[in-house]
């Protein structure tokens, strides 16, 4: 049992002025938010001083991904999934981003920022660049809400009407997995015990070191990737350290060795997009779609768990940017 939890929000924004995205809309919003966040609440940009770090709200969610090592972000992305590229004034449009364990307490500065980038920086590229420089779209905040994808439960937090900003209170945990553990294991039964995978944003496994991408149907792979994830989040971000980690892995691995590939219905999605820190494009391309699995009972009783947390946490490169967003289907 882990003390770890996740808190999920959607925020649905109404366009003010005609926003225009690319192809993938994860890394504009994402992009957009951290810039605001650094150019507002933090005067000191760049500190390295460890107390400065240490205490500033605005570093601990982005500084952290400069640091080496295995160290995770403490936030993900999910982009909206909708094949629109141009929203017109009037229209609506809602994305999702989560924080992970303590960084929630940091849940203020996310939603200031994501409200304000809408109203003043705004998102997207620029619209008529000759005419207007880089001006871009923008949105006001509409609605604001926490939700549980693994119950589907939801709770309003902030809507225009109101005008007044709830504490959440529906946080994903541990019991919510078990619960939605116990669903599934009734479901699989039913189906004999094929597992289907949706993965709705591009998501890419492989490690830099490794100089190559490791296809999602390959399910060892993947169940690493969502270990190793699950685990330091755990460690990083509820303060839990796995005593065993290595040897605990090494025995799950064994077991997921033994579940097979039945049906892969994958594409590769060709992205890039372009990171601020480094100055230069970035390759956000992964598999998308649907991969089927099936295994014993008892293989499912062990690596089930862990793949209804990665539901929540997402898996891969670039979650921050909205990729590795996958669900459980129904067959």
């Amino acid at each position: 049992m882990t003390n770890f939890t996740v808190l999920n929000l959607q925020f649905t924004v109404q366009v003010q002025e005609t926003i225009k995205f690319n192809e993938f809309k994860g890394s504009a919003l994402r992009g957009a938010w951290q810039n605001h966040l650094r150019t507002l609440y933090c005067s000191q940009r760049g500190q390295s001083d460890p107390l400065h770090q240490a205490i500033c709200p605005v570093c601990f969610l982005l500084n952290v991904e400069t640091q080496v090592g295995n160290t995770r972000r403490p936030y993900s992305l999910q982009p909206p999934l909708t094949k629109q590229l141009v929203f017109e004034p009037d229209s609506q449009f809602s994305f999702g981003m989560s924080l992970f364990g303590f960084a929630q307490q940091h849940l203020l500065y996310m939603v200031l920022a994501v409200t304000q980038m809408g109203e003043t920086q705004g998102v997207g590229t620029p619209i008529h660049p000759h005419k207007h420089g880089k001006k871009r779209g923008c949105f006001r905040m509409k609605e604001i809400k926490a939700i549980n994808p693994l119950t589907q439960q939801t709770e309003s937090l902030f809507n225009i009407d109101e005008g007044i900003m709830k504490t959440p209170t529906l946080i994903i945990s541990q019991s919510d997995v078990d619960r939605a553990y116990q669903q599934w294991l009734s479901q699989l039964a039913a189906q004999e015990y094929r597992l289907t995978l949706q993965f709705d944003t591009p998501t890419q496994l492989n490690y830099k070191k490794q100089k190559r991408v490791t296809d999602i149907s390959e399910f060892s792979a993947l169940f690493s990737r969502l270990y190793d994830r699950q685990v330091s989040l755990q460690e990083q971000y509820a303060h839990e350290k796995e005593p065993e980690r290595y040897s605990r892995k090494k025995l799950l691995m064994g077991l997921a060795d033994q579940v097979q590939l039945v049906d892969n219905q994958t594409r590769f999605w060709n992205l890039h997009g372009h990171s601020n820190r480094q100055k230069q494009r970035t390759r956000l391309s992964g598999l998308v779609g649907e991969v089927t699995y099936q295994a014993e009972p008892e293989v499912w009783q062990k690596l089930l768990p862990w793949l209804i947390w990665g539901q929540v946490i997402q898996v891969g490169q670039n979650v921050v940017k909205g990729c590795g967003v996958y669900r459980i289907n129904d067959q």
